[in-house]
């Protein structure tokens, strides 16, 4: 999978990579929210990885973004803080996972795995001929 990394943290972003590329994901990453909405814009990303709480723009906001330059985006929250208010704000904004820091990155690539399969599963649905989808039901 191809996958946009966005976290005001360096590190932050450096750890999930070198847990996800050897997984077999690519990682674009980025510290700074309007430089990652740019290349979002400008590339095709299976799955976004964003911060809750970054200077200018939070995590929703860049949520909402992300939504609207693509409504079926499939974006997980990877915070430090995991109150409440940031769980409820991140579903009700259509997050598909949320994860406290640090991640439990086995859930992680599970969470990936499933994202992955719903993507294929979509590709799948949507090159099948109408008349091969007639005979499947």
């Amino acid at each position: 999978m191809n996958i946009l990394l966005l976290d005001d943290d360096g590190d932050c972003i450096d750890n999930l990579a070198a847990v996800l590329e050897p997984a077999g994901h690519w990682c674009d990453k980025f510290t700074v929210p309007g430089v990652a909405l740019e290349a979002y814009a400008r590339n095709q990303y299976d799955a976004v990885i964003i911060g809750m709480k970054m200077p200018v723009l939070n995590g929703i906001e860049i949520l909402k973004q992300i939504r609207y330059l693509n409504p079926e985006a499939k974006i997980i929250i990877n915070t430090g803080c995991g109150d409440m208010d940031a769980v409820i704000a991140a579903v009700n904004s259509g997050v598909d996972a949320f994860f406290c820091k640090p991640v439990d990155v086995f859930k992680l690539i599970e969470t990936l795995e499933k994202i992955e399969l719903e993507i294929t599963e979509q590709m799948l649905i949507l090159s099948t001929p109408d008349w091969l989808e007639n005979i499947l039901g």
